[in-house]
């Protein structure tokens, strides 16, 4: 994503507008948290993109509703 010019302008992949992209990389990002974490330190840009995502209306009341499973 780093190399990307376009993620430069935003958080998602392709800047500033989200795309299925992005859901894909949030699914794994998410799934690899579950089962044992994964260290954002080296990885600013997919960081933002997780920060963003669990911002979002929808999924930020998902993931503090009881549907949720942690």
């Amino acid at each position: 994503m780093a190399s990307n010019p376009l993620s430069a302008s935003g958080p998602y992949t392709l800047g500033a507008t989200i795309t299925y992209a992005d859901f894909v990389l949030y699914q794994i990002y998410h799934d690899e948290r579950e089962i044992g974490g994964i260290d954002l330190t080296d990885a600013p840009h997919l960081k933002a993109l997780v920060q963003a995502m669990e911002a979002r209306p929808n999924i930020k009341a998902y993931m503090a509703s009881d549907r949720y499973y942690t």
